[in-house]
């Protein structure tokens, strides 16, 4: 069943600071969260329609990426969070 998504929460300038992997209404819960939600215009829905490997596949290499790890390491940018579970 394909009901996952990846989402990304972001900042005024458009720039990331969370990558998710969700379904349902994930995107719009603040509960659990070390960041909180940010307002709707700025949840963004990268990739809808995945299977729960595919998004997690999708989340991790977001996630990874080079320009979003030295973002991070400058200026407090993508919540890196643990993917190995």
């Amino acid at each position: 069943m394909n009901r996952f998504y990846v989402y990304a929460f972001l900042r005024r300038d458009g720039s990331p600071y969370y990558i998710g992997k969700g379904s349902g209404g994930r995107i719009n819960q603040s509960k659990g969260r070390c960041c909180g939600a940010p307002p709707e215009n700025r949840r963004v829905k990268i990739k809808e329609n995945l299977g729960e490997k595919e998004a997690f596949d999708l989340e991790r290499e977001l996630i990874s990426k080079e320009n979003w790890k030295e973002y991070n390491r400058n200026r407090q940018g993508v919540k890196i969070h643990d993917t190995k579970k």
